[in-house]
């Protein structure tokens, strides 16, 4: 991978990274629950670096961390709607009515459907970087050119300069 696009990659890794912490807390403020930012929180710092936790896993294995930890939040949401309680953040303007369920299973499955994005961009994104290093160390098996051809340019005459 040329290291232009390993930039670009981990820029959009670092950008859904962010925007992802922002719908987690955006998410809190609408149906709050401790447990849920945490738990959220918590998977969401393995979503940007899957390889760091384990390079045995595979994508597979961090999809269904991130669908098991999220089910139960999805399921709540579908069946009883918004928590309502006391949280932890003072809310001085509050909302004038509770979150629709729409509103709040549109954000749960976008918040999963991101996660999930950002897991397979940096799952191969870290396995290209692998292979990348792999084969720059490894030694060269290709054979080492014996002669050059004659139709090649040859670099190193000396040409005598135009004044003379």
């Amino acid at each position: 991978m040329h290291k232009r696009l390993y930039a670009q990659r981990k820029h959009i890794i670092q950008s859904l990274d962010i925007l992802l912490y922002e719908l987690h807390v955006l998410a809190f403020f609408i149906s709050p629950s401790i447990w849920t930012l945490i738990f959220r929180v918590l998977t969401q710092s393995q979503c940007s670096k899957p390889r760091e936790l384990d390079t045995a896993w595979s994508l597979r294995a961090f999809f269904l961390l991130l669908v098991s930890v999220n089910i139960l939040t999805v399921w709540r949401h579908a069946t009883s709607g918004a928590s309502e309680g006391k949280t932890v953040i003072l809310d001085f303007i509050g909302m004038a009515h509770p979150p629709s369920k729409f509103r709040l299973l549109s954000l749960d499955f976008s918040i999963v459907f991101l996660q999930m994005l950002l897991a397979t961009i940096a799952h191969e994104t870290s396995l290209a970087k692998d292979n990348l290093t792999d084969s720059a160390s490894a030694p060269s098996t290709l054979p080492s050119p014996a002669n050059t051809s004659s139709t090649s340019p040859d670099c190193t005459k000396s040409y005598p300069s135009p004044a003379s």
